[in-house]
């Protein structure tokens, strides 16, 4: 996912959109939404994962809660798709080696035959671009800076976590609980446990359709208007 930069200060450029506004630099741009400044509270608070049954290996990242002042940015308000990055892809000749880290079907682990155009699952150009790196993320931004006359880059973690939380302090921006997030998000349900051989752990009980990626913009927004955030 990508954010807008601040434009150079030359005036003729400069629009001034109000949070919440919607707009796009260019034809084929991705459709950018104004988030507010504002503070909040970063990270996981104390039990939180350990109810959540995280794995010990990826606690303890998220801790000591800080609060965090965040200016005003425009963040993407889909996640960037398959044919959103083919068409950077293909004007670069970017590479598309390196593999897809993926469930192999008893663990995770890095594949090289997999890559963007075949990550193991079928995809259309709807769906969010998988199996690339950060290296790859920061190109793609490059390239649309330079093809729409804008700076573009990417969030940063703290500017991530405030438009995931949308001003909400609960685990999810939806809430509190799990088993809602099939409405709202494309995780681990009933469709990968049906559908992905070995998938066994952290399964909500309930149903969203998709095993693997779904298109974006499949699921409700949060109170920013960004769609996909979890």
């Amino acid at each position: 996912r990508i954010r807008a930069a601040s434009a150079p200060p030359v005036v003729p450029q400069m629009i001034a959109r109000a949070a919440g506004a919607v707009f796009k630099d260019c034809p084929d741009c991705p459709e950018m939404v104004v988030i507010p400044a504002g503070r909040f509270v970063m990270g996981a608070a104390p039990g939180e994962e350990e109810s959540e049954k995280l794995p010990d290996n990826v606690r303890n990242r998220s801790q000591p809660q800080h609060g965090v002042d965040v200016a005003s940015f425009s963040a993407g308000k889909f996640e960037i798709t398959r044919g959103q990055y083919r068409a950077f892809a293909e004007a670069t000749g970017r590479s598309s080696a390196g593999g897809c880290f993926g469930w192999t079907g008893s663990k995770f682990e890095i594949d090289q035959a997999k890559d963007w155009r075949n990550p193991g699952y079928t995809q259309d150009d709807p769906h969010p671009v998988s199996c690339v790196s950060w290296d790859d993320a920061k190109a793609y931004a490059v390239w649309l800076s330079q093809k729409a006359g804008k700076g573009y880059r990417l969030l940063t973690e703290a500017e991530w976590e405030y438009a995931a939380r949308a001003g909400t302090t609960t685990r999810r921006f939806w809430g509190d609980e799990g088993a809602q997030s099939c409405a709202y998000a494309n995780g681990a349900d009933q469709t990968t446990k049906a559908q992905v051989p070995g998938w066994n752990f952290m399964i909500a009980n309930c149903n969203d359709r998709y095993a693997y990626t779904a298109p974006v913009g499949s699921y409700r927004a949060n109170a920013f208007g960004l769609y996909d955030m979890l």
